[in-house]
């Protein structure tokens, strides 16, 4: 089945992803950028007319090679005078569903370590919800050492000590008199790699910044649920029978696009929708044993019943709540597959809505290689 880059390398693919307002050509994808159906996120950028364009991505314990090209391509757009580059950080997802967002990873002799951060018991929260233990950084950080004196050849005494040079300001980083949450704590180490390693210091929000901006969208699509549905699952199906990859699953008809954090064990809980006759709730069990329903509405629906006493977040659907908030999105592989294809078929069909452009960054491979950290800890060590 085809992927994005495929669609990429050739020109009836790159026709076919234009016509669905997506471009390998910042030119076209800035001329395509629109003032946001709503201006709140503008605002907060102290430019009321600007054009905010953004890409997004889990706190990482590093940077990229992918999230490099898509910042790179943010950093372009910022000598347009009329687009407010940002990127979005996201602290709301589940933490355990990427190596990067707990450990350090690391290669000795040809094969990949990973340096856990926190506990196990860990993963089942969301970032920003993961207290710091200093313990755990600093035995990490001490095997992270003992690694990098592995990779490093010839030994020599003069690299043994700029390695620990950069460790022990590694580890300010790390452990500072407050270290807080796991989620500052990447976005520490995100910050330092990237002024210190890329030049790059791009204008950052956070998921959890903006959850108040993002009722109203989810209340939007709540009240259209069942058409919603209907729409993302015969789109990606149209897809596969086009033979390009959706990068989604089907939805089942309990889905709403919803989380919890439980409030006794932090665990991060999907919400299903449960309907009683008139009736609509949002439900989920925790395997502590808490029990969650929030009533949703017997007519016009609303998920004010979660927000005033929950710890709540959007799923991959954020993409889509942002959607009039923002002027353009600068999209990873499978971010643009079913943002920009699927939910654009939802958005239109279903609210009548036009997604916005999406700017596509090289996707050949060309992104890949070491993230920041080793090109920290190994340059100059030869």
């Amino acid at each position: 089945m085809r992927q994005l880059k495929d669609l990429m390398a050739c020109g009836e693919g790159v026709a076919f992803l234009a016509e669905r307002d997506m471009f390998v050509c910042e030119a076209e994808f800035a001329a395509h950028l629109q003032v946001p159906a709503r201006g709140t996120l503008t605002t907060s950028f102290a430019a009321p007319q600007g054009k905010p364009v953004y890409a997004l991505q889990q706190i990482y314990t590093d940077c990229t090679p992918s999230m490099l090209d898509r910042m790179a391509l943010l950093r372009g757009l910022e000598q347009r005078p009329d687009c407010r580059p940002f990127f979005l950080w996201i602290d709301t997802d589940l933490a355990g569903s990427d190596p990067l967002m707990l450990r350090m990873l690391w290669t000795v002799f040809g094969k990949p370590v990973s340096l856990r951060l926190c506990p196990a018991a860990n993963d089942v929260r969301e970032l920003r919800f993961i207290p710091v233990e200093p313990a755990a950084v600093r035995d990490a950080l001490a095997k992270l050492e003992v690694y990098v004196s592995q990779s490093v050849t010839g030994r020599k005494k003069v690299t043994r000590a700029r390695i620990r040079e950069r460790l022990d300001a590694l580890r300010a980083v790390l452990l500072p008199d407050s270290p807080g949450m796991h989620s500052d704590l990447n976005y520490r180490l995100s910050c330092f790699l990237l002024n210190g390693q890329a030049g790059l210091n791009p204008r950052s929000v956070r998921v959890s910044e903006l959850l108040a901006l993002l009722t109203a969208p989810v209340n939007e699509f709540i009240n259209h649920l069942d058409d919603a549905i209907r729409v993302f699952n015969a789109a990606a199906e149209v897809l596969e029978a086009q033979d390009i990859e959706p990068h989604v699953k089907p939805l089942a008809p309990d889905y709403l696009p919803l989380h919890v954090s439980c409030r006794g064990c932090r665990r991060r809980l999907r919400l299903r929708r449960d309907v009683q006759g008139v009736d609509q709730f949002a439900a989920a069990r925790c395997r502590c044993g808490e029990a969650y329903q929030f009533h949703l509405g017997s007519g016009r629906l609303s998920i004010d019943a979660i927000t005033d006493v929950a710890d709540w977040s959007p799923d991959v659907s954020l993409t889509l709540f942002l959607n009039d908030l923002v002027s353009g999105y600068v999209a990873g592989a499978s971010s643009g597959a079913y943002y920009g294809l699927v939910m654009a078929e939802v958005l239109q069909e279903v609210f009548g809505k036009r997604r916005v452009p999406i700017l596509l960054p090289r996707l050949d491979g060309a992104g890949a290689g070491s993230g920041l950290l080793h090109r920290y800890l190994m340059e100059g060590t030869g």
